[in-house]
């Protein structure tokens, strides 16, 4: 081979540096082409807009993945055919590189355009937040921002409505600059910002005063809608800036929703308002709370979440019969509504009100025109649900007599009816727990805790109104079902515990005396667990399940806990701590002496000074008694008289004279907790007793009680 064929080392490094610069001059070509594309995509989204655009969550991100991905491709096709032809490291173009360049040029644009509707499209949104005198706070943004993945939304795993973190606008490069040191790194971080951190949406809220604001919606720059927003309740001096916030983040959860055709929880509400009127109830209390629910119900009365609301103010009494079987009705409703909106309808036998069936017309009607629309979340199916079988429960609970027999007064084929609906649910919901499916719709893996504690609830709901409603499984459910009621034998949760202990007290009922007496010991020893939780303490004296079994001697002691002394009674707390008390071994011992003394200290104001004076004289009275009843029945009495009724003197010889059974009744559950005929004759004795006792000095039953 002929030597001067063979380049020298000198002429290999100079070719190789060409083919670098080369390469390098292409590759900053395509990029400048990108970003110009890139640039023209978020130009279309200002001069296009896009406001009514109307999408799934998921589809932006695939248009920005199949733009990038366009834009890309094209630049660098475009910029080889334009570069410098035959270079080195560079592959020469075609024929025709001016027809290639203007195609792939051609090709950028609708690129830009698919990456433009991906910036528009996108469900994330920023907040801006300026208070009465034009100042931005950023803290109000954040709570704008959190409030709306939430707002009025029941049942959605996660917000697919996103929080802005940053702008990607130019001004932020300089920044991240700055901040970095490093220009690569720096400008890598600006490119993803400019791709894929875009807030097409903004809501921004002006608080005028402490009742009233402006909140006024953009996407992608143009103003969808402003409305004036206005509490209900307070006064334009009081600082109520967190409520006005919840009405603006409603709004903008709403507004933005209707674009997103799988963003659920809204369960078929379309009134902005009553989304805010009800997310106000939640957060508010008495006659606030009573007011936002009637005004979210007046603006859309198929409000589930309202209507829920208002069934807890209404009708939530564990212990009334008549209102349980009321509110089994309205939970009927409520659960046809909801389970036909999250796709797994429960047939019962209830026919739901108007406004939801017209509700429910209008979502089968969009459902059918836009098969994209995703079903609802199943959260308030499975609340509501749970809500109807402890109601059950209970009503079964207090109309059960001694002899285990239920006895009611409703028609029979009501009843029936009745019964036919809880075997449909507790079967429907013991179904639907079996299936991966529907618990991966409940949370998926985050939600299996919550899960699984459906399925003891469902258990044990199963082992308490089972026989009398007699559900139909399909195979497989009996034994999940066995298999959840032993996983709540063994939980360590107080709720299960204690839900736990009423199931078996149904059960007890049903057996022979042996293995009666064995239930009734896992019923003690799961209401002793429970009572750990200060709920479960006080509410084991109420709970009508566990009353089936009053007549145990251990339970009963477990639900009347004890007082060790007459200071445990919350009327004489306030005196406890005073000097004058200090010395008195006894409430009982506060007589006119002490009284004065106090009332020369001013420690306590006259009313409760009268109030404790009253108090004194009726635990003297109920100690002098001669019923029968010992020390610890007195206690119990007297704790329920002044602590529970609030009596005083006066009133209560009032309530003696003209209703003196029912105090007999209260005075004998607050000693006996379910008591016998025997123990209510005991107790009827102390009444006429006490009331002898407390009479007015002069008067026909006896003298003062007065120290």
């Amino acid at each position: 081979m002929d030597a001067s064929s063979v380049p020298s080392t000198g002429e290999s490094v100079d070719t190789a540096g060409t083919a670098l610069v080369a390469f390098g001059e292409w590759a900053g070509q395509a990029f400048g082409m990108v970003v110009v594309l890139a640039l023209l995509a978020r130009l279309l989204v200002y001069v296009i807009g896009y406001r009514g655009y109307t999408t799934t969550t998921a589809a932006p991100g695939r248009a920005r993945v199949i733009g990038v991905v366009i834009v890309i491709g094209s630049s660098i096709v475009a910029t080889w055919a334009f570069g410098a032809r035959g270079g080195p490291g560079v592959p020469d173009p075609a024929d025709d590189p001016i027809g290639i360049a203007v195609f792939a040029v051609v090709v950028g644009v609708l690129g830009a355009l698919v990456l433009s509707i991906g910036f528009a499209s996108s469900p994330v949104v920023d907040a801006k937040v300026l208070t009465s005198d034009g100042a931005s706070n950023d803290a109000w943004a954040i709570d704008v921002l959190d409030q709306i993945s939430s707002a009025h939304r029941e049942g959605s795993p996660q917000s697919r409505v996103r929080a802005r973190g940053n702008r990607a606008d130019l001004g932020d490069a300089i920044q991240v600059a700055d901040r970095s040191g490093n220009g690569v790194a720096a400008l890598v971080a600006w490119l993803l910002q400019l791709f894929f951190n875009v807030a097409p949406w903004l809501v921004q809220v002006t608080i005028l005063d402490g009742i009233s604001a402006t909140a006024t919606l953009r996407r992608n720059g143009h103003m969808i809608e402003e409305v004036p927003l206005r509490l209900a309740v307070g006064t334009a001096e009081q600082d109520q800036h967190r409520k006005l916030l919840i009405m603006a983040s409603s709004f903008a959860a709403m507004r933005i929703a209707a674009k997103y055709l799988d963003i659920t929880g809204f369960y078929g509400v379309e009134s902005w308002k009553s989304a805010a009127y009800a997310s106000l109830a939640i957060q508010t209390t008495d006659e606030e709370r009573t007011e936002y629910i009637e005004l979210a119900l007046a603006e859309d009365p198929a409000n589930l979440v309202a209507e829920f609301e208002e069934l807890l103010d209404a009708l939530d009494e564990p212990t009334d019969a008549e209102k349980l079987w009321v509110l089994m009705s309205r939970l009927e409703s409520m659960i046809v509504v909801a389970s036909t909106l999250c796709g797994t309808p429960v047939g019962l036998d209830a026919t739901p009100d108007q406004w939801h069936e017209k509700m429910l017309r209008r979502f089968v009607d969009r459902r059918r025109d836009d098969p994209r629309m995703t079903r609802e979340p199943p959260q308030m199916m499975v609340r509501a649900i749970e809500w109807y079988l402890g109601a059950a429960g209970n009503w079964v609970a207090l109309k059960t007599g001694a002899d285990g027999e239920i006895s009611s007064d409703v028609a029979e084929d009501e009843l029936d009816r009745r019964r036919r609906n809880v075997a449909s649910v507790i079967s429907a919901l013991a179904d639907l727990l079996t299936r991966p499916e529907f618990r991966n719709r409940l949370g998926g893996e985050a939600a299996r805790p919550e899960v699984e504690r459906m399925q003891m609830r469902t258990a044990l709901a199963e082992l308490s109104i089972a026989p009398w409603a007699q559900p139909q499984h399909r195979p497989g459910v009996e034994s999940a079902l066995l298999r959840w009621f032993d996983e709540a034998v063994d939980t360590a949760d107080p709720a299960l515990r204690f839900l736990l202990a009423c199931a078996l007290a149904h059960e007890a009922l049903r057996v022979d005396d042996d293995e009666r007496a064995e239930i009734v010991e896992g019923v003690r020893n799961s209401v002793e667990f429970a009572r750990f939780s200060a709920y479960y303490r006080e509410w084991t004296f109420h709970d009508p399940e566990l009353r089936l079994l009053g007549a145990d001697p251990g339970l009963r002691n477990l639900a009347l806990s004890g007082l060790t002394t007459a200071w445990e009674m919350k009327r004489f707390a306030e005196v406890a701590t005073t000097h004058a008390a200090q010395a008195l071994g006894d409430p009982g011992w506060i007589d006119a002496d002490v009284i004065a003394e106090l009332r020369e200290t001013g420690e306590i104001g006259a009313p409760m000074l009268r109030w404790i004076a009253d108090g004194a004289a009726i635990l003297r009275a109920a100690r002098r008694a001669d019923s029968g009843f010992d020390e610890t029945a007195v206690l119990r009495a007297v704790r329920f008289l002044l602590d529970d009724a609030g009596f005083e003197l006066i009133s209560l010889r009032i309530a003696g004279e003209h209703e003196r059974e029912a105090l007999v009744d209260r005075i004998a559950e607050a000693v006996f907790w379910v008591p016998d005929a025997s123990e209510r004759a005991t107790a009827s004795r102390f009444v006429d007793a006490l009331l002898e006792g407390i009479a007015p000095v002069g008067s026909d039953r006896g003298v003062s009680a007065a120290p």
